[in-house]
């Protein structure tokens, strides 16, 4: 298999994983609000973790797009590949 370059992995990744979380957005957003909830009742350091963690599974495709442009940016304008 061809070694791909930096930006065509995230290229890769990105175009497997927001589909994925698009897909998923509603539950994750409901696990979300459910872990709130319970860190409010009891200020449950398990439920805090698991709000970061679905936040950032969300953000996932928003911060792979950023890593994207960030190394597209670095390309010269010349490249044959775009």
């Amino acid at each position: 298999m061809e070694e791909q370059t930096p930006l065509q992995a995230v290229s890769t990744r990105l175009n497997k994983v927001k589909p994925a979380v698009d897909a998923l957005s509603s539950e994750i957003t409901e696990m979300i609000t459910s872990r709130i909830h319970k860190l409010v009742q009891c200020n449950d350091e398990e439920a805090r973790g698991g709000i970061k963690a679905l936040q950032e599974l969300l953000e996932l495709p928003v911060t792979l797009q950023h890593e994207h442009d960030h190394l597209q940016a670095g390309l010269p304008e010349e490249d044959p590949d775009f």
